[in-house]
């Protein structure tokens, strides 16, 4: 009975129908391998991954120093780092999944750069300039603030030591900007402001001084205003607000609004070139 069985068996493992069958599904099997393969523009999101892109995004090349950075960053920071490591593996795999590039790890920034480059340049040249009632539209919607809060440009002399007479002195002789530069003695602290604003001053003077500082007269010396760092003598000059109108600054608003259509056709094209990967995360 058994022998009879294995001999009917046998006959089915012989037969075309059952070999074609066999045939089909290891093609089959080794296709789906294939395909895993070639489709799988997979990405592992770990901390030795990100340990890398830290390495050459930023600069660190000490191991200790890299993992401190990472693990001192907060939840959102964090997240931004992933994120931008993500983008940077997208753009890494369109140079290679069109061929614009070998597949080089160790030449992985500079084929990241140049894809950058070659979707900026795709992104120009498929957005036309703004017209003119396009950029006005955008100039009085308030999208982008041109209006200028006032400023102040200041010089400063900065002495490690205290000189009550500085004032009086530099009140007197007209130097010249070269001259006043040279005065200075501290080290690490600028000798001009440009442009500054109040928070700036602030953050360098503080608040009672910074208050100071905005009262003085334009055109004259005063201090000393103390910091850390040592003493400043300060000169200032007040840079009034302004609110232009549209047609005294149309070329500038017509390239804010152009370059605010690349950046968003730019972000669409990097979040299409991240949906075709395959992203796992191990952090």
């Amino acid at each position: 009975m058994v022998q009879l069985l294995i001999k009917k068996t046998g006959g089915y493992f012989k037969s075309p129908l059952f070999i074609f069958l066999i045939i089909s599904i290891g093609i089959l099997i080794i296709d789906n391998t294939l395909f895993y393969d070639r489709q799988s523009n997979k990405v592992v999101v770990s901390q030795d991954n990100l340990r890398k892109f830290v390495n050459v995004q930023y600069g660190l090349d000490n191991a200790d120093m890299i993992n401190q950075y990472i693990n001192t960053l907060d939840e959102d920071k964090k997240e931004l780092l992933i994120s931008e490591y993500i983008t940077n593996e997208a753009l890494y795999n369109f140079a290679i999944n069109r061929s614009l590039d070998k597949n080089d790890e160790e030449l992985k920034s500079i084929i990241t750069a140049k894809s950058k480059n070659i979707i900026e340049m795709m992104v120009n040249a498929e957005k036309p300039l703004p017209s003119i009632n396009e950029a006005k539209r955008f100039f009085e919607d308030g999208t982008h603030n041109y209006h200028k809060s006032e400023t102040y440009d200041l010089v400063l002399v900065n002495k490690k030591n205290n000189n009550p007479n500085l004032s009086e002195i530099l009140s007197k002789e007209p130097l010249s900007l070269r001259q006043l530069v040279g005065m200075s003695d501290v080290v690490n602290f600028e000798k001009i402001f440009r442009n500054a604003d109040p928070d700036r001053l602030i953050s360098s003077f503080g608040e009672i001084q910074s208050a100071a500082i905005l009262d003085q007269k334009d055109g004259t010396w005063s201090g000393p205003y103390t910091t850390d760092k040592g003493y400043h003598w300060i000169r200032k000059e007040t840079i009034p607000a302004t609110s232009p109108d549209f047609e005294t600054i149309k070329d500038q608003v017509i390239s804010d609004l152009y370059q605010q259509r690349i950046d968003e056709r730019y972000q669409v094209l990097i979040q299409e070139l991240i949906g075709q990967l395959r992203v796992k995360s191990d952090v």
